[in-house]
């Protein structure tokens, strides 16, 4: 029997010339779903052949520094294929581990997906 495929715990979309991912789950605390989750995008990076992404973290209550530095490894591939990755989103606890964290000093962070769209035009 076939191994099952892993569960994608994001929604994908195109605007414009812009990949923007969502992803669904509240929490991201679990190694197994952290990996996965990190898996995906950065997969997304290497197969979509956009070069300008948003991540939009609206969904997402909390999430474990795995996760965190996750995010990091998706804007370091993206920064060195020449793209641009924005966050939206960011409920007010998590904004300030990103900000301890000093993510937010490398990827910037809009409250709403419009604007973080409208910064990579």
């Amino acid at each position: 029997m076939p191994p099952s495929p892993e569960p994608s715990w994001l929604e994908v979309e195109t605007v414009r010339d812009v990949l923007v991912a969502r992803p669904t789950l509240r929490r991201i605390l679990n190694e197994e779903k952290i990996a996965a989750l990190t898996r995906q995008l950065q997969q997304l990076v290497a197969d979509s052949g956009q070069s300008k992404f948003v991540i939009n973290l609206s969904a997402v209550e909390s999430m474990a520094s795995m996760m965190v530095a996750g995010l990091y490894s998706v804007q370091r591939k993206l920064t060195a294929a020449g793209g641009r990755l924005v966050l939206c989103g960011v409920q007010p606890g998590l904004r300030e581990a990103f900000k301890i964290l000093k993510l937010s000093d490398l990827v910037p962070i809009y409250d709403e997906e419009q604007d973080a769209l409208l910064s990579l035009y």
